[in-house]
């Protein structure tokens, strides 16, 4: 584990995650909760019917995603009425240019 002096990266922070540290655990889902209660503000504007979250805590920590979208889920103003799908992206850094290149084909198809 970590040192006190040392400062704790993303994969220190995956791996205690991984043993189940409570700390981290707590640290984690108190973490996932706020970005829920972020991502439900963005619901409540948008109404989409699908949202992808991506980036490397979203695929890394079951705990994360679970939390974050079950948050979001509660916080909205049409809970339970409301029925959002979340799902994790599965193209990593490339997921912004595809997204362009997509953007770009549905404006020339028009």
């Amino acid at each position: 584990m970590l040192q006190r002096d040392e400062p704790a990266s993303f994969a220190h922070i995956m791996q205690a995650l991984k043993l189940l540290d409570p700390m981290v655990t707590e640290v984690v889902t108190q973490a996932a909760t706020y970005f829920g209660i972020g991502l439900a503000n963005l619901l409540n504007i948008l109404n989409p019917e699908k949202v992808v979250l991506g980036g490397p805590l979203m695929t890394d920590s079951n705990l994360f995603f679970y939390t974050a979208t079950q948050t979001a889920i509660r916080k909205t103003y049409q809970y339970p009425k409301y029925q959002v799908i979340f799902s994790k992206g599965n193209y990593g850094e490339e997921a912004i240019a595809i997204g362009a290149a997509l953007l770009m084909l549905d404006q020339l198809t028009v």
